[in-house]
């Protein structure tokens, strides 16, 4: 039987519908036969079904529902860009050979400006396939995918969701205050945090969250109703926040600890957490400001309206923000309001004759008043941002001082360049703007940013702009001079890149250690200045290696003779974030160089694999 014996709905509903049909099954039968080509093309309900089947719904693509949308055409869009960025990102694995900073330094403008496309829902498609490539392809079914790939799509990924973001932190900042929710803009604080991470939080995932704790509670006063065995009888709103504490701050699954003091046992990447909602609601615990969000928003969905303002101490730098409830509205001003205490597990307080609240727990336990004023507005968003962001930013700063992992440089870079956001509508953003210049300046990190804002500020005349500009060139110059170094081999050289190693070492303790390792190039004699060990021969080949841990800087470039080959890589799982900066893929037995690294090391490969294959 001939498929166009069939009738048209049984084809469309049925057949082309079924989930084994694929999009290019389609554009392969609509080649096949005028009348068919009519029939799919012109059933826009399948071209929907094709497209939510691969890719889902983005939220823009529900906007442009409202209107009448040609789904195939969405489609052929959807694949063009697919293939577009596969394209572009494959030119920047090229491009940006040798220096892992150089993502930053060499990508041309043009290349970029092709994957930051503002229409919509182009934008979207741009990020979701970097996605895909960034983090579902990096493990394939046959061990490692292409490393190399999924490496420069996750630093692209890292360019477009931030110049996106940003893009929207300025629509937000120019909205009208009435306009503006502390919400929104505690879940743009955590998209920024988590630009590089798989996992990237939406405003509605978020609400989806808080409508569960919600529930909780409306669950618990419809209990409490029974108890009174009555549904109709009303619960007041102090009640009702009561039933709130419970949930939020008792509850097992819903228990908050309130972290407003920094605590030195964590690291920075640790403390930001503190400052993400999504972390907060994930780990249940976080900042003031986060935590007073979190009630702020259960306690409106219960219809209990609260501001957030400062109380002022008699401590310097010890105000407290609090929620300030209206419990009394007929009273006059000082007696009008009560405050709710997030660090206290949500305690309601009612300021005394002296306005004072109180006492109230602090830092060291001990009890302490905060005066209010009665007539205070509520504090605005920005203010609120940043009085959240600073002592995180300080933080951070301090760490680099006394550890200056390149981890920590990045994120306090991410976190400076926010609070230049933040502060652009307040009068703040250029003596931040130079303090971010600095950062950049001092850790040779995001320096065209750093540039491109000092100039938006028209600081063209300041010094740390040249000084910007300078290092840039130079590490640019720098890069293009690695690019045309050839290391060829010597018959000294014992070992290739790519291969799966066993280093051998004493640590700090006199205690012999063993950790496997990767070597990602070598030299013929080592350098003292690179070497942090204790070896006695440095006229020997030395290699520079990626470990599983990379606690110890020295661990980092290793001599021969501490070296041997492990009998069977392929039974070990080796991960490493710098992996596809040099490789491509996993073989089974060695890690294939990429083509930057290959044309560094051009006879490594065929070493390499005639040495796995003995």
């Amino acid at each position: 039987m001939s498929l166009l014996s069939l009738p048209n709905e049984l084809l469309v509903n049925h057949v082309f519908a079924h989930s084994d049909i694929k999009i290019s099954d389609l554009y392969h039968l609509m080649h096949s036969c005028n009348l068919l080509r009519n029939i799919i093309s012109n059933t826009n309900q399948l071209w929907k079904q094709k497209y939510e089947e691969r890719w889902g719904y983005l939220p823009s693509l529900k906007r442009l529902s409202k209107n009448k949308v040609n789904w195939m055409e969405v489609v052929g869009m959807r694949l063009r860009v697919a293939k577009d960025v596969q394209e572009i990102v494959e030119t920047l694995s090229s491009l940006c050979y040798p220096d892992p900073e150089s993502f930053e330094l060499l990508t041309p403008s043009c290349l970029m400006e092709n994957l930051l496309a503002p229409a919509i829902p182009f934008s979207e498609f741009v990020e979701e396939e970097l996605e895909q490539l960034a983090f579902m392809n990096f493990w394939q079914s046959d061990g490692y995918g292409n490393l190399t790939l999924a490496y420069h799509a996750e630093r692209a990924l890292r360019k477009v969701r931030t110049s996106l973001l940003e893009g929207k932190w300025w629509d937000f900042l120019e909205q009208d205050a009435s306009q503006k929710t502390l919400l929104e803009a505690t879940v743009f604080v955590s998209q920024w945090l988590e630009v590089p991470n798989d996992h990237f939080p939406s405003l509605q995932s978020i609400k989806d969250y808080l409508g569960k704790i919600t529930l909780r509670v409306k669950e618990l006063i419809v209990e409490k109703q029974r108890s009174f065995y009555s549904l109709k009888a009303k619960l007041s709103p102090r009640e009702i926040l009561t039933i709130i504490n419970h949930v939020l701050f008792h509850e097992s699954e819903q228990y908050f600890m309130d972290t407003i003091w920094l605590d030195k046992e964590f690291d920075f990447h640790e403390l930001q957490k503190n400052i993400s909602i999504a972390k907060v609601l994930e780990r249940k615990k976080g900042c003031t400001t986060i935590l007073c969000v979190i009630y702020h928003e259960v306690a409106s969905s219960m219809g209990i309206q609260c501001d957030l303002v400062y109380c002022d101490s008699f401590v310097i730098d010890r105000d407290r923000l609090l929620l300030r409830w209206q419990e009394y509205p007929k009273y006059e001003d000082g007696k009008r309001f009560t405050y709710i205490d997030v660090c206290d597990d949500g305690t309601l307080h009612r300021p005394d004759h002296l306005r004072r609240i109180g006492p109230l727990r602090n830092q060291h336990e001990d009890s302490q008043y905060y005066f209010t004023d009665p007539a205070q507005p509520a504090e605005k968003v920005e203010y609120i941002l940043q009085r959240m962001t600073e002592p995180y930013i300080r933080d951070g700063q301090t760490e680099l001082w006394l550890d200056r992992r390149s981890q920590t440089v990045s994120e306090v870079a991410r976190l400076a360049r926010l609070a230049c956001i933040i502060s652009s509508l307040v009068g703040e953003a250029p003596d931040l703007v130079v303090e971010y210049a600095e950062h950049c300046f001092n850790y040779g990190v995001q320096l065209s940013d750093a540039i491109h804002l000092l100039e938006a500020e028209g600081l063209q005349n300041h010094p740390l702009l040249g000084e910007c500009i300078a290092q840039l060139e130079e590490r640019r110059t720098e890069i293009a001079e690695y690019q045309q170094v050839v290391s060829r081999r010597v018959p000294s050289i014992k070992y290739a890149v790519g291969l799966v190693m066993m280093y051998n070492y004493t640590n700090a303790m006199g205690e012999d250690r063993s950790e496997i390792c990767v070597i990602t190039s070598w030299e013929v004699k080592g350098l003292e200045e690179n070497y942090l060990g204790s070896v006695g021969n440095l006229d020997q080949p030395f290699y520079h290696v990626l470990t599983g841990s990379n606690a110890d800087p020295s661990v980092a470039y290793v001599p021969e003779e501490k070296l041997e080959l492990l009998p069977d890589a392929g039974s070990v799982i080796f991960q490493h974030d710098q992996l596809g900066f040099h490789f491509e893929r996993f073989d089974g037995c060695r890690f294939v160089p990429n083509a930057g690294k290959r044309c560094r090391f051009p006879d490594d490969e065929a070493f390499a694999l005639n040495l796995t294959s003995k």
